[in-house]
């Protein structure tokens, strides 16, 4: 038989696959002297998950023949899905066209049964068409207000897709390499990108698309519009990535899900408060130093902490703090989310919940079809090498005492010739003898310190002055011409010091 600590590690290590059963199993054919039957694997015994693509030219496919893709996006899906033909047409578009998509679905999707998963293959034809006569609406508004346009547009196209899919929906970067729409292309990927931030049941898949992912025409040129049989080939891989991940993380929630519902976690948790009040301390209070991952019995007071947490996990997100110790992060083996959860962390404040840093992280670039809460609890927690063990944050059962986390920022110089519009001012003078002094890179307050100490002549003896000066010629601000930066001359870091 397996422990209950022995269960909970399993179900706690995201490194694991598992199957974890709530009653113990009696094998009938043992008793009768038979060879047990192999129990299969999980992925034997479930049926292939179904998916269907829906979308342009790309999505049906286009062109017959060997260079062509007519039919072959579902077939390739069909090798490790349950693929259900493509829904499309050629020329559809998201904004409103004589073939926009909605429009011409919503007239022939009466019979159209959900999926597990679906693609979405879209936004060619509006790279192409924007801003044009075909989309006369479109050729007068300036990119800004045709990017809202636009994002309005495929938020309804998502509401609708997403009805289809009952686990999850990806949106594939749309592709068009045609040289005069590259920066009608930013705009719709962007617009498209913003939209799926916003969903809750969609993620984005990037493909970088290039030369060699575009179909062969008939006279030898590649079809910027397109992709070939090797693109949709690299298309379906990144798809079967993606719901691999999703499959694993699913599969995971649903027994810590079924395990925290159970008797033993109940057993579990009695049983590490017990050990917490033969310690002496009392279950709620102080910092936890270590993840979450895997309890150590012979430390009873850590054990009974980690035990409530899990007990009651939705509560605990909402009243755990993560502090930020440090910013810099020279570790090679820590990923890339890591550097996204210490800058949120630094935007809040240096101090947050678990709940509030998860909903900040989509907005400063996250992207993982995982939820942003789960990459958190990955990241800081349970992989190794983990943010909390290598001294990036600590986690509070209550929030810290005293001053928030202040993000420092510096200054550091990039040319030693000064612009020459500026070599008349005595106050840019100061400013970089103060910078110089400094050795070429220095922390904002301290510049500001150095250039009221150096600035008497140049009237910057008081601090509101020299402050003033610096705001300025330093402060990273487009909209000012005079400022260094803007010429050139200095570079202003936030969060970490720069390399001289």
């Amino acid at each position: 038989p397996i422990s209950t600590t022995d269960q909970l590690d399993l179900l706690t290590d995201p490194f694991v696959s598992y199957s974890f059963d709530m009653a113990p199993r009696t094998s009938k054919a043992s008793a009768k002297g038979a060879k047990p039957t192999a129990r299969p694997r999980p992925s034997e015994a479930k049926s292939k998950l179904s998916i269907r693509a829906f979308g342009d030219s790309n999505a049906v496919g286009y062109r017959s023949g060997s260079h062509g893709t007519r039919g072959y996006l579902e077939g390739i899906l069909q090798k490790n899905f349950a693929a259900k033909p493509s829904f499309g047409r050629t020329r559809l578009t998201i904004a409103p066209s004589g073939f926009n998509f909605l429009d011409w679905s919503k007239e022939r999707s009466t019979d159209l049964a959900p999926v597990d998963y679906v693609v979405l293959v879209l936004g060619t034809n509006d790279i192409t068409l924007l801003q044009k006569k075909e989309m006369p609406w479109s050729q007068k508004l300036p990119s800004k207000k045709l990017k809202l346009a636009l994002q309005k547009h495929f938020r309804n196209v998502l509401a609708w897709v997403g009805r289809y899919a009952m686990k999850h929906l990806f949106v594939v970067e749309p592709v068009n390499e045609m040289a005069s729409r590259k920066e009608m292309r930013t705009v719709v990927i962007e617009a498209m990108q913003d939209e799926v931030r916003r969903a809750s049941n969609a993620s984005w898949i990037s493909m970088g698309w290039g030369k060699d992912d575009l179909q062969c025409e008939d006279g030898g040129s590649r079809d910027p519009r397109h992709f070939s049989r090797a693109g949709a080939d690299r298309m379906a891989a990144a798809v079967e990535r993606q719901v691999q991940q999703y499959e694993e993380d699913e599969e995971l929630t649903a027994g810590i899900t079924a395990f925290l519902r159970s008797p033993y976690a109940a057993e579990l948790a009695a049983a590490g408060q017990e050990a917490g009040k033969h310690a002496g301390q009392e279950v709620g209070h102080g910092a936890i130093d270590e993840p979450l991952g895997k309890p150590r019995l012979s430390t009873s007071s850590r054990t009974s902490r980690q035990t409530s947490c899990r007990t009651s996990s939705a509560s605990c997100d909402a009243t755990r703090y993560v502090q930020l110790v440090r910013m810099a992060i020279p570790n090679k083996d820590l990923p890339e989310t890591a550097d996204i959860i210490l800058k949120t962390l630094a935007q809040l404040g240096g101090v947050s919940t678990f709940s509030a840093l998860a909903d900040n992280l989509v907005a400063n670039g996250l992207r993982s079809v995982r939820s942003p809460l789960q990459v958190l609890k990955n990241t800081l927690l349970w992989k190794k090498p983990s943010l909390v063990t290598q001294g990036y944050a600590k986690v509070l059962e209550k929030p810290p005492p005293g001053k928030r986390f202040r993000v420092p920022t510096y200054v550091k110089a990039l040319a030693k010739a000064r612009p020459e519009h500026l070599r008349r001012s005595k106050k840019v003078e100061v400013i970089l003898r103060a910078l110089d002094r400094a050795g070429g890179v220095c922390e904002l307050n301290h510049l500001t310190s150095l250039t009221r100490a150096l600035g008497q002549d140049a009237g910057l003896e008081g601090a509101p002055e020299a402050s003033k000066a610096i705001s300025y010629y330093v402060t990273a601000d487009t909209s000012n011409r005079g400022t260094l930066v803007k010429a050139g001359y200095l570079a202003v870091f936030e969060g970490r010091e720069p390399e001289f």
